[in-house]
């Protein structure tokens, strides 16, 4: 019977540390989108200050068709158009 005691706080503590775990790495994702939205927020404040800010703005990474983000600042979301051959 102690042993089965023994066992069962031996998994209950193996899920507690891999939910510990889990928990650290989505708190490091939450971190990286924070800071990748403050960096958007500024890249936009400087487009803006320059006078450069536009609807559209070409994709990081175009194929080679042409891909092109159509940013609706209004609803926070963005459309991707791209052509068909």
């Amino acid at each position: 019977m102690e042993s089965e005691g023994a066992a069962r706080v031996s998994a209950l503590s193996t899920q507690l540390e891999l939910a510990n775990v889990q928990r650290a790495e989505f708190e490091e994702a939450v971190e990286r989108l924070k800071q990748e939205l403050r960096d958007a927020a500024e890249d936009k404040k400087i487009l803006e200050k320059k006078g450069k800010a536009e609807e559209s703005v070409p994709d990081t990474d175009p194929d080679p068709c042409g891909s092109v983000l159509i940013w609706h600042p209004e609803s926070g979301s963005g459309s991707v158009l791209v052509c068909i051959s």
